[in-house]
């Protein structure tokens, strides 16, 4: 099993100018932002906001947490394998 990460998108924001929100498809955590949007995703980066797929599923937007858990989770299971 594997779980792959990748940056957030724009795709994944909601864009109504000036404010910008990125919510969380697993636990739905929002945060907010009046930044430029190149900013905004550059900062949800650094803090851990990532577009997860795995095999089984697929997270649009994942906060810092959820990733995390999930990170968990699926080393646990390789661990057991």
């Amino acid at each position: 099993m594997k779980l792959l990460t990748q940056k957030i998108t724009t795709a994944q924001l909601k864009i109504e100018s000036p404010k910008i929100t990125l919510q969380c498809n697993c636990c739905k955590r929002v945060e907010h932002g009046t930044i430029p949007v190149n900013a905004f995703i550059d900062a949800a980066s650094y803090m851990g906001w990532r577009h997860v797929t795995t095999s089984h599923i697929e997270i649009e937007a994942a906060c810092p947490s959820c990733v995390r858990e999930l990170q968990q989770f699926y080393q646990s299971k390789q661990a057991s394998a």
